[in-house]
């Protein structure tokens, strides 16, 4: 699993699995959720994430190379 979060976009992005997504749903309430060719999720996009969030909060960073 990898969390990233853009600052200046203000999105959590969670991601389950390396699959390439294929297709996206847009929840009513700003969530995104990604699934793969066999409709499994393999991530979550979280819109206006710190606007949400009552708490500051520090987000791991993973480097990939």
């Amino acid at each position: 699993m990898r969390v990233e979060y853009d600052a200046k976009a203000d999105i959590l992005y969670i991601r389950f699995s390396d699959r390439p997504p294929v297709e996206s749903e847009h929840l009513d309430n700003d969530v995104v959720v990604d699934y793969d060719d066999s409709d499994k999720i393999v991530a979550v996009e979280i819109l206006d994430f710190k606007k949400r969030s009552q708490k500051s909060f520090t987000i791991p960073v993973e480097f990939h190379t």
